[in-house]
C-alpha cells in the first residue's frame, strides 16, 4: 500500500486569483490513494466550506476546516501592511465556530487593510479548539525581523525629517518679523507637522516594541512549527534550518506543510499566466519567492523527493514531520453539518401558528366580502387551507409564511408589482389568501404538495419577482426586521468567461498573435457558437455563455447547463458530440489557446453579492458564529453560496429582479394608473388575445425568436394555452413538442388518464401531472404523491418500487377494466413517468409566468406607447434598446380609434386611477405608428418621455456621456416657462435672442454645466431654436463676452477698451448702448439688450451630417439622426477585417430607419475599387441574402442559414 500524508495547507480556486484548481481533484486524489484527511486552507477566506465538506463526506474523507488567515500587529498602530501568513484548523466543530467568528471579524474596518486580518492579540487569545501552524515564508516568525529593520528605517527617516522642520520652524520663531501674521500662520503649520511626525514616531516605536515583544509568545502559541519543500528556494531552506533550532528549543513539534496551490504541472502554468494577466491589471500582489517556489500537488514519495533534493534538514526530522500530518488528522474531530430546517421566526411574535391562523381568517373574509372568493365555494377552499395549515404547521413553516405575508404587505403598500408567483409557491392557497401571492390555486388549479408536504426532505423557499430598481428597498426591509446575527446577503463569484478568457490569452501571447488574429479566433470561436445554437436553439435558448473551443471546461459547462434546465441526458450527449467535432479545426490550428482556454475558462476570481438572495436563518442561528460572514461594501455576506445554503437548509429569501415588473410599473405610471392585482384583471380579453402575436417584444418568456414562433404556430386563446407552450419549448418538451404545437392529441394508456391531461391534449407535460395521477386516480395523499415524484426523478428506484402495491391497488379501484389488465395500463404509465420526469416542467411556475406574459401584452395593448416608454426605460443594454425601437415601427396602433376599444380603454382607465370620470372624449385621436423623437428642449427629460398631446416618444439625454436624470429633468422644468414654449412661431431673429436667455437661465438656475452646454448644443438638443453651429456661435459669443459664463454683471456689463478688439463684439452696438465711459473702460452694458440687437446677425450654420453623426457616435453612444430620403442613406459605424483584409464586415447605421444593419463584401476586387471606411456615408447600395457555409466535421458545408452581404454601393458626397 502506498504511503500518504495530510495535506493541510492546500489552497484551490476559492483563493482567488492564486489557484485555478478545482477543489474536487485534491479531494479525488486523496480518496484515489488511500488518504483519510485534506484541510483547504484559502487566504484569508473559508468560502464554500460547505461544498467542500459536502464532497469529503460524500468521497469517504475527513474534511477538516481551515484558513490561511492574515496576522496584523494591532489595530490601534493604523494601517500597517504587515499581513502576516498563519494556518488555523479547527479541532473540532467549536473550533470550526471559532475561526467563523475569527474570519468574520477580519473584514471590520478597523482590522481589513489589502487583507481581511486578526491581530496578534487575537490570535493569541484563540483556544485550545483551533490548531495553528506557523505557515510559509510570510509568516511572523520569518518576516517579523524584517518588518522591525524596516520600521526602525522608517523612524530613522521620520527622525531626519522632523530635525530638519525643527531647524526651519526654530529659525522661524526666533527671527524678524517673527509675530507677522504670515509668519505665524507658517509657524502654525510647523507645530502641526512637529506634532504628527513626532506621533508617528512614538507609533513606530510602539510598533516595534510590541512586534519584539510578541515574537516569542506568538512563537510559543504554534502548536505546530511548518517546514516546507522547495529545493530551490535558499529562503525556504534558511526558514528550515531556523524552525528546526526554534523546535528544539522550546519543545515544539515540525510538522511538514506542501502549501499547494495547484493540482499538476499544467494547472500551476495556468496559474501563472492567471496571476501575470491580475497583476498587470493591479488586482493582485505577487509573492516575493513565487519563482523559486513548487507549489503543485506531491505524492509521499514527492515530498521526500523533494526534502531530500533541498538538503536543509536531516532525513530523519523531515520524515517524522511528514508523518507528524496524520497524527495530526487522527488528533482531529469530525463533525456533522446541521441539515435541518432552519425556518425562521419573526421578532416579538411569541405564536407564530396562532398569528398566521388570525391573518388566514382576517384575509380569507377580506377577500369573501369583496367578492374575490365566491361564495359559493367558500367550503372548498375553507377544506383546502384546513389542510395546507396542518401540513406547513407539522413541519415548522408557520414563521416563515407569516413574515413573508409581512414582507408582500409592506412591498405591495410601496406600490412595488410583484408578478403573480414564482416557482411551486404558486400551488399554495394560504399563500394566495395572506397576499404572498396573486394567483388563485383553486381557480388556476395547481398543486400545493409541489410547494410543501408533511414528508419533504427539502427545505421549501418563496421566490419573488420585482423591479430590478426596487430590490434594495425590499432587501433593506428584511435586514431591518431581524438582529445583525440572523440576516445575510449570499456570496457569489465572477467567473472567467469564455470571451474574456481568449482576450487574456491574447495579452498573454501578443508577442506571438496579434490583435487582430486575436479578433480571428474570437469569431471563428462565436461562429462555432453561433452553429451550436442554429442546430439546437431551444437547449441555448436562455443561455448566457458563448462556448467555441469544444474544451473539457466548456463540455462540463454544457453538462450542468443541460442538468439546470432539465435536458435530456441523450440530447446533452448529442450536443457534445456535435461541439467537439465542430471545434476541433479551430482547437487544431490555435493549440496554445485551446490547452490554456481549458484551464482557465470558468475559474473563479472575484467575489460579490448574488442580487436575488438573502438569508433569514432563526434565532438560534448565528450566521457569523456558524457560517462565517464578511463585509463588503457595507453589506453582511455569507461565505457560503446559493446552493450551499440549500444544502444545509438555511431559509433563503430569493427577491429577483425581473425587467418585466419593471416594465409594467413604469408603463402605469406613465398611464397614470396602478398595476392592477390578478383579480381585477380580464383574462379573456378578446382584443388582448387577438394582438397577442403582434409582436415578440414585450411577450414574456416568449420573445426569444424559438419561443415566439412555437406560441404563433400554437395559437394560443387563453392563459393555460402559453402554460403549455412555455413548457414545451424547454428542453424536456422534445419528446412530444411538435405533436403538441401541431395539435395532435396523444393517447394514453387508459381513458382516466387520458381524462386527466385532457387540458394538455393528453401529453404528459407538467411535473404536476405526476402528482395529479398519483392522487386523483390512484389514491395516493399529496404527500406521498410529491414525494414518489422526486423519488423518480432522482432515479431512486427502491422508494418507487415501496409504493409500487399501493399504487397500483389504487389505480385498479379506480378504473373499470379487469386487474391484469389495469396494472399493466398504471406500470406502463409509470415507465412513461419515469422516462420523462427528470426534464419535465412546473406547471405552478409556468402559469404565474404566463400570467405575466399575458399582462405585459395586455399593457401594450391598450398602452402601446406607455409600455414602450417602460421598456425602453427598462432596457439593460442596447439590443433591448433597438427592441424597443422595433415595437414602435412594428405596431400598428389604429385599432385603438375603434369605438369598442376606446370604450373598453376608457373603462381601464376609470378602474385602475383615481379618475373615476374617465371617458371616451378624453383619449386621443391616435396615429397608426408611434413615432420615437430625438432628444428635444422642452420635449425631453433624462429618460423616455411620453407626450401624452401627439401620443409619441421623446428620448431622453441622461445616457450622453456627461449627463445625468437630475439635470435633464431640471432642463425639463426649465422649458416649462412661458417665455420657452412655442418657440417654432417665433422668428428666427426672436428665437435667437430667447436662446440667449435660455443660456444664462440654464447655466444660473439649473446645475447643467456649460461643457453640458454645448454638448447638448452639437447634439440638436435645441433645434427649436436654430442649427447646431448657430447656437454653438451663440453660444460661444456669450462666454466670451461674460468673462466665462459670469452673469452677474449681464445687464451691466464693464470692458477695458483694450480688450475689446480681442472680443467678438459689434463696437457700434456696443457704443449705443454703454451707459458710461472712461478713458480705459467702457461701463454699463446690458447684454441681454445687446443680443437682442446682434442675434439676427448670426447666420443659419449646420454642421455636416458626417460631422453629426461621429459626434453622436461619441458623445451619445448611439445615433439620433434620421434622413428621410428615397434611397437610404447608411454610415459606416463599425469595419471589420479578418482573414481577408479587402473582404470587410460592415456594421451600418440605416439613417431612414435608425436600425443597425450588418452585411459583408464577397467581392474583393469590387471592394478594392470602391474602396470605403469607417465614418463613411454610402447609399444607392444593394444587398443580397446568401446561404451561409459552416465548418462541421472538418468540412465546409452550406447551411440553411442565411447571411447579408453588400454587392453595390456609392459613396456620398451630398452630406
Amino acid at each position: 500500500m502506498n504511503k500518504t500524508y495530510f495535506r493541510y495547507h492546500v489552497h484551490s480556486s476559492y483563493s482567488l486569483c492564486d489557484s485555478t484548481t478545482d477543489f474536487k481533484k485534491y479531494v479525488d486524489a486523496v480518496a484515489a490513494e488511500g488518504g483519510k484527511a485534506i484541510a483547504f486552507t484559502e487566504h484569508g477566506n473559508q468560502w464554500c466550506w460547505i461544498a467542500k465538506k459536502m464532497y469529503c463526506d460524500k468521497k469517504g474523507i475527513k474534511f477538516v476546516y481551515g484558513i490561511e488567515a492574515y496576522l496584523t500587529l494591532g489595530t490601534e498602530f493604523g494601517k500597517i501592511k504587515d499581513n502576516y501568513h498563519v494556518v488555523l484548523l479547527a479541532k473540532n466543530y467549536k473550533g470550526v465556530q471559532e475561526i467563523n467568528m475569527l474570519f468574520s471579524n477580519s473584514y471590520k474596518d478597523d482590522h481589513y487593510y489589502y487583507k481581511s486580518r486578526i491581530t496578534f492579540d487575537e490570535f493569541l487569545n484563540i483556544s485550545d479548539n483551533v490548531i495553528t501552524t506557523s505557515a510559509c515564508l510570510g509568516g511572523p516568525l520569518y518576516q517579523i525581523p524584517k518588518t522591525i529593520d524596516k520600521l526602525t528605517q522608517k523612524k530613522s527617516n521620520i527622525e531626519s525629517s522632523l530635525k530638519l522642520i525643527l531647524a526651519d520652524y526654530n529659525k522661524l520663531v526666533t527671527g524678524k518679523n517673527s509675530n507677522s501674521a504670515a509668519n505665524i500662520k507658517k509657524a502654525n503649520k510647523f507645530e502641526k507637522q512637529i506634532e504628527e511626525l513626532k506621533s508617528e514616531i512614538s507609533n513606530t516605536e510602539k510598533a516595534i516594541e510590541k512586534m519584539k515583544e510578541s515574537y516569542i509568545p506568538l512563537l510559543k502559541k504554534f502548536n505546530y512549527l511548518e517546514i516546507q519543500h522547495h529545493p530551490e528556494s535558499e529562503e525556504q531552506k534558511k526558514y528550515n534550518v531556523m524552525l528546526y533550532k526554534y523546535a528544539k528549543k522550546y519543545g515544539k513539534k515540525l510538522i511538514a506543510g506542501t502549501d499547494t496551490h495547484s493540482f499538476n504541472a499544467y494547472e500551476a502554468e495556468c496559474r501563472k499566466l492567471f496571476i501575470e494577466e491580475k497583476f498587470n491589471k493591479g488586482k493582485v500582489e505577487k509573492y516575493p519567492y513565487e519563482d523559486c517556489f513548487d507549489l503543485t500537488w506531491k505524492s509521499y514519495d514527492e515530498l521526500v523527493e523533494c526534502f531530500k533534493k533541498q538538503n536543509a534538514l536531516p532525513e530523519a526530522i523531515y520524515l517524522q514531520a511528514i508523518d507528524e500530518t496524520n497524527r495530526l488528522a487522527e488528533e482531529i474531530e469530525d463533525f456533522e453539518l446541521d441539515r435541518n430546517f432552519k425556518y425562521n421566526d419573526i421578532p416579538g411574535v411569541e405564536d407564530t401558528k396562532a398569528e398566521l391562523m388570525k391573518r388566514i381568517n382576517e384575509r380569507f373574509i377580506e377577500k369573501k366580502e369583496k367578492g374575490i372568493i365566491p361564495q359559493k365555494d367558500c367550503k372548498t377552499y375553507l377544506n383546502r387551507i384546513r389542510e395546507e395549515f396542518r401540513v406547513l404547521d407539522k413541519i415548522g413553516m408557520t414563521g416563515f409564511i407569516l413574515f413573508m405575508s409581512n414582507l408582500m404587505t409592506w412591498i405591495r403598500e410601496q406600490k412595488i408589482p410583484v408578478s403573480p408567483c414564482r416557482g411551486s409557491v404558486g400551488g399554495c392557497l394560504i399563500a394566495y389568501i395572506v397576499d404572498i401571492i396573486d394567483l388563485d390555486p383553486i381557480q388556476r388549479n395547481t398543486v400545493f404538495s409541489r410547494f410543501a408536504n408533511e414528508d419533504r426532505i427539502e427545505l421549501g423557499d418563496i421566490d419573488i419577482d420585482i423591479p430590478p430598481d426596487q430590490r434594495h428597498l425590499v432587501y433593506d426591509y428584511i435586514i431591518s426586521s431581524y438582529p445583525e446575527t440572523q440576516t445575510a446577503y449570499i456570496i457569489t463569484f465572477t467567473t472567467q468567461k469564455a470571451l474574456g478568457t481568449i482576450d487574456l490569452l491574447g495579452r498573454v501571447y501578443k508577442d506571438t498573435v496579434t490583435p487582430k488574429e486575436t479578433e480571428k479566433i474570437k469569431e471563428q470561436f462565436k461562429e462555432n457558437y453561433r452553429a451550436l445554437t442554429e442546430k439546437f436553439p431551444e437547449f441555448f435558448e436562455e443561455c448566457k455563455e458563448t462556448l467555441g473551443f469544444g474544451s473539457d471546461a466548456e463540455i462540463e459547462f454544457i453538462k450542468t447547463y443541460g442538468k439546470a434546465i432539465k435536458a435530456p441526458n441523450e440530447d446533452i450527449d448529442k450536443i457534445v458530440e456535435f461541439h467537439k467535432r465542430n471545434s476541433a479545426p479551430l482547437r487544431t490550428a490555435y493549440p496554445n489557446f485551446a490547452k490554456y482556454y481549458n484551464g482557465l475558462f470558468g475559474v473563479p476570481f472575484a467575489q460579490s453579492v448574488h442580487p436575488a438572495g438573502i438569508i433569514v436563518a432563526p434565532s438560534y442561528v448565528n450566521l457569523p458564529r456558524d457560517y462565517g460572514v464578511f463585509q463588503n461594501d457595507g453589506k453582511r455576506i455569507i461565505s457560503i453560496d446559493m446552493d450551499e445554503c440549500h444544502d444545509v437548509s438555511l431559509v433563503k429569501y430569493d427577491i429577483l429582479g425581473l425587467k418585466q415588473m419593471q416594465i409594467l410599473r413604469i408603463t402605469c405610471e406613465t398611464a397614470k394608473i396602478r398595476v392592477p392585482l390578478s383579480h381585477e384583471m380580464n383574462w379573456e380579453d378578446p382584443v388582448v388575445w387577438k394582438h397577442m402575436m403582434d409582436s415578440p417584444v414585450g411577450l414574456f418568456q416568449f420573445e426569444g425568436n424559438y419561443a415566439y414562433k412555437l406560441l404563433s404556430e400554437f395559437g394560443p386563446h387563453c392563459v393555460d394555452d402559453m402554460t403549455l407552450v412555455n413548457a414545451a419549448l424547454r428542453p424536456s418538451g422534445a419528446s412530444y413538442r411538435d405533436n403538441l404545437i401541431a395539435g395532435i392529441p396523444n393517447k394514453n394508456p387508459s381513458k382516466e388518464i387520458d381524462e386527466l391531461l385532457a387540458a394538455n391534449n393528453g401529453y404528459l407535460v407538467y411535473q404536476e401531472d405526476i402528482i395529479r395521477f398519483l392522487q386523483e386516480i390512484c389514491g395516493l395523499s399529496g404527500s406521498e404523491a410529491d414525494n414518489i415524484r422526486r423519488g423518480i426523478a432522482h432515479k431512486e428506484e427502491k422508494r418507487l418500487q415501496t409504493a409500487m402495491p399501493k399504487i397500483l391497488e389504487g389505480y385498479c379501484a379506480k378504473s373499470s377494466h379487469p386487474r391484469e389488465q389495469a396494472e399493466q395500463e398504471a406500470k406502463t404509465f409509470i415507465q412513461i413517468i419515469k422516462d420523462a420526469s427528470s426534464y419535465m416542467f412546473g406547471r405552478n411556475h409556468a402559469t404565474g409566468y404566463s400570467m405575466v406574459g399575458y399582462k405585459c401584452v395586455f399593457f401594450r395593448t391598450y398602452f402601446p406607447a406607455e409600455f414602450i416608454v417602460g421598456y425602453l426605460n427598462s432596457a439593460k443594454d442596447i439590443k433591448d434598446i433597438v427592441k424597443g425601437d422595433d415595437l414602435s415601427n412594428t405596431l400598428d396602433i389604429s385599432y385603438l380609434n375603434d369605438p369598442q376599444v376606446r370604450e373598453r380603454k376608457a373603462e381601464i382607465i376609470r378602474k385602475f386611477s383615481d379618475n373615476k370620470n374617465f371617458s371616451v372624449n378624453d383619449l386621443p385621436e391616435y396615429p397608426n405608428k408611434i413615432l420615437i423623437h430625438r432628444p428635444t428642449f422642452g420635449k425631453s427629460k433624462g429618460l423616455y418621455t411620453l407626450n401624452a398631446e401627439e401620443y409619441a416618444i421623446y428620448k431622453g439625454t441622461a445616457s450622453f456621456k456627461g449627463l445625468n436624470v437630475k439635470v435633464s429633468n431640471e432642463l425639463y422644468d426649465l422649458a416649462q416657462k412661458d417665455e420657452y414654449k412655442d418657440i417654432e412661431n417665433k422668428t428666427s431673429a426672436q428665437r435667437k435672442k430667447i436662446f440667449v436667455r435660455l443660456i444664462r437661465d440654464a447655466l444660473s438656475n439649473t446645475s447643467l454645466r456649460k461643457d453640458q452646454m454645448l454638448l447638448l448644443i452639437r447634439l440638436n438638443y435645441f433645434q427649436a431654436f436654430a442649427p447646431d453651429k448657430t447656437l454653438e456661435n451663440i453660444f460661444e459669443n456669450v462666454g466670451a463676452l461674460t468673462s466665462g459664463f459670469k452673469f452677474e454683471t449681464f445687464e451691466n456689463k464693464q470692458y477695458k477698451k483694450s480688450d475689446l478688439p480681442f472680443l467678438p463684439i459689434d463696437l457700434s452696438v456696443i457704443n449705443v448702448l454703454k451707459k458710461s465711459e472712461a478713458p480705459a473702460t467702457i461701463r454699463g452694458v446690458n447684454l441681454i439688450e445687446y443680443f437682442d440687437i446682434v442675434a439676427k446677425n448670426f447666420k443659419d450654420e449646420h454642421y455636416t451630417l458626417k460631422e453629426r453623426l461621429d459626434y453622436e457616435e461619441e458623445k451619445a453612444g448611439s445615433f439620433l439622426t434620421r434622413l428621410n430620403t428615397r434611397s437610404p442613406y447608411y454610415y459606416i459605424s463599425d469595419l471589420k477585417t479578418y482573414e481577408y483584409k479587402n473582404r470587410p464586415y460592415f456594421t451600418l447605421y440605416n439613417l431612414k430607419t435608425g436600425r443597425f444593419e450588418k452585411a459583408s463584401v464577397n467581392d474583393a476586387k469590387y471592394y478594392v475599387n470602391n474602396k470605403i471606411e469607417k465614418g463613411d456615408l454610402i447609399t444607392n447600395c444593394k444587398f443580397e441574402d446568401v446561404p451561409k457555409k459552416a465548418r462541421i466535421d472538418g468540412k465546409t458545408i452550406v447551411t440553411d442559414q442565411f447571411k447579408r452581404i453588400i454587392v453595390k454601393w456609392s459613396k456620398s458626397k451630398k452630406y
